[in-house]
């Protein structure tokens, strides 16, 4: 006697492509990137130690690089040229196609170390100022 399957698979199966999740999650970090930019800015605005507008400044700058540069990637990625990326940033395309090309394997320590010191930076700060969300 053989034995009814449980289920039935006519269907093909449904996946998640993986450019779909990699969208999805640039966009999420994107988002993140944005609010914390954001942040910065206001505390910066607020501060009146100029030693702590450099310290925020800067933290700004890194994550705004870092912004730049997944969004650089991101484009190239879904097929933008690096001749039509060069024209809108106004930078030669050789220029990008030199420090982003391949940038997959090379970005992706340096945003991860980005993302940590900014998100210790908010740790710190959220001590100090209870305005300020530690999630950030």
């Amino acid at each position: 006697m053989k034995q009814g399957t449980l289920f039935e698979l006519d269907a093909e199966p449904v996946s998640c492509l993986k450019t779909e999740t990699v969208d999805a999650l640039s966009r999420k970090r994107d988002r993140e990137r944005c609010r914390h930019l954001v942040s910065l800015a206001a505390r910066v605005q607020r501060s009146s130690d100029p030693i702590e507008r450099a310290c925020l400044a800067t933290a700004a700058r890194e994550t705004a690089d870092a912004l730049v540069d997944a969004s650089i990637v991101e484009a190239n990625r879904n097929g933008t040229t690096w001749r039509d990326i060069g024209a809108r940033l106004g930078t030669p395309f050789q220029t990008l196609h030199r420090r982003y090309s391949g940038a997959a394997d090379r970005l992706t320590p340096a945003l991860r170390s980005e993302r940590a010191r900014w998100r210790l930076a908010v740790r710190s700060a959220s001590r100090r100022d209870p305005d300020i969300k530690g999630d950030a």
